[in-house]
This record gives C-alpha cells, sequence and structure tokens, in this order.
C-alpha cells in the first residue's frame, strides 16, 4: 500500500509515493518503505534532457513491485 499525491509541473505529471508499505498476502510479514518515490511523465515530443534541466537532481530506478518482493524475501 502507498500514499499518492498527483501534481502538474510545466506539462509534466508528477507523482509522489510514501508511507509505502509491503505484507505477503496473509499480512504475517510487513516491511516499511522509508524511501519517498517520485515519478515523472511528461508528453512525447518535449526534449529528452528537459526534466534534468526542470528538477536538476539525481534519478534513481525504483520499483514498488521488486523492493516489495525483496524485502519480503519472496525472491
Amino acid at each position: 500500500t502507498y500514499q499518492r499525491s498527483y501534481f502538474t509541473l510545466d506539462k509534466v505529471r508528477v507523482t509522489f509515493d510514501d508511507q509505502i508499505t509491503f505484507s505477503n498476502i496473509d499480512n504475517s510479514k510487513i516491511f516499511n518503505e522509508s524511501w519517498r518515490v517520485v515519478e515523472m511523465k511528461s508528453p512525447w515530443d518535449l526534449p529528452r534532457d528537459y526534466l534534468d534541466k526542470l528538477i536538476p537532481i539525481p534519478r534513481r530506478r525504483f520499483s514498488k513491485y521488486c523492493k516489495g518482493m525483496e524485502s519480503l524475501c519472496l525472491f
């Protein structure tokens, strides 16, 4: 589960996910993620470096699904 907030910034859709919690099917294992996840989606016709200039911070890949599987030792 997670809490999601939506914003628009100069033609770019931005979502913030926090309060991320992973649990297995019967809730016998629960893991709370300390990271917050930001996702940006832009129109296809914007230049490739547009987001880098708009928000000049390093990017890092993060998958809530993969992190949950890893945190719960399911793969």
